[in-house]
């Protein structure tokens, strides 16, 4: 059984030994802080149950869960938080692995031994590994700031409204979006009144107008790309191997055309020459799932293979 837990949304599927999809699940969200909260257990517990109750089999028949959750971030929590969410899913803590969010996502990715990923959906996760079951967040508080460019786009087009940047089209494609007006912009912004999920699909608008050469677009995206390619060159020195593969994913980054791909690419060559920028080839929660089938004993790799056949296969 694998879980994938952030805020805006849960998914859960369960395999077989052989890595064909058995049942699957969509929840809302339910990431932590600190101790799991009654809604955030119950939840879990739904998804287990309804994982079981699809594939006609009891809810003790995974050998193994595997939980990435957004939330599962400090050594001294993380006893914790496995025991109240392996009492909800009636398992033993022995049949847990909990990780934080950015490792399932990393599982998900590549079979790789030596990778590293960059996670942007709703949140922003990171990890690395130089090896199988080695696998290690990086900044997973975001100390760093790793560029977030939906809230980037909204001091651009703040400064394009007051005059400190030339207005561009994407200017108006975002206020028209957002639905907002350009004299009510800053205070939406400052007292957080735009739609959210509005504000979370702005990456389509400056993709779009990326690949059509908006200024205001490039400079967004230009940037976005040095800390991308800064980020994955410091987790590919971690891993210690010159040819790690640097997974981008996420639906922030899922509207990119091939302009960004291109530039990102030659980005990264120029700080890892030998480093491959692929996209993530399964989801996290396949990656849990095969995080979990590795804790049961399983080959990993061979895993991960049959995993990725099964579901080309349908």
């Amino acid at each position: 059984m694998g879980i994938d837990g952030g805020a805006n949304k849960t998914v859960g599927v369960l395999l077989d030994v052989n890595g064909r999809l058995l049942a699957s699940h969509r929840a809302a969200g339910c990431a932590i802080k600190g101790r799991p909260g009654a809604e955030a257990l119950a939840l879990l517990a739904a998804v287990g149950e309804d994982l079981c109750a699809q594939a006609g089999v009891g809810g003790d028949a995974a050998c193994f869960c595997g939980i990435g959750l957004n939330g599962v971030d400090f050594d001294d929590e993380m006893p914790m938080q496995r025991r109240a969410i392996a009492g909800a899913l009636r398992l033993p803590e022995d049949r847990l692995a909990l990780v934080n969010d950015g490792i399932a996502a990393l599982w998900g990715a590549t079979p790789a031994p030596a990778a590293a990923i960059i996670q942007h959906g709703s949140g922003i996760t990171t990890a690395w590994r130089a090896r199988w079951g080695g696998e290690t967040p990086f900044d997973n508080l975001d100390a760093g700031r790793i560029y977030d460019i939906r809230w980037e786009v909204m001091a651009v087009v703040a400064r394009m409204i007051d005059g400190r940047v030339a207005p561009t089209p994407l200017k108006d494609r975002v206020l028209a979006h957002l639905n907002l007006s350009a004299e009510k912009f800053a205070e939406a912004v400052f007292r957080r009144t735009y739609d959210r999920q509005r504000y979370l699909s702005t990456p389509r608008l400056i993709f779009e107008a990326y690949e059509q050469g908006d200024a205001g677009a490039e400079l967004l995206v230009g940037r976005a790309i040095d800390d991308y390619a800064q980020t994955a060159a410091a987790m590919v020195r971690r891993t210690g191997r010159d040819d790690a593969d640097v997974a981008l994913g996420g639906g922030t980054v899922q509207p990119a055309g091939p302009k960004f791909w291109k530039r990102l690419a030659e980005r990264i060559a120029a700080a890892a020459p030998k480093a491959k920028v692929i996209r993530p080839q399964l989801e996290p929660e396949y990656g849990a799932a095969i995080m979990a089938a590795f804790a049961a004993g399983q080959d990993a790799a061979a895993f991960y293979e049959k995993a990725l056949a099964a579901r080309a296969a349908g």
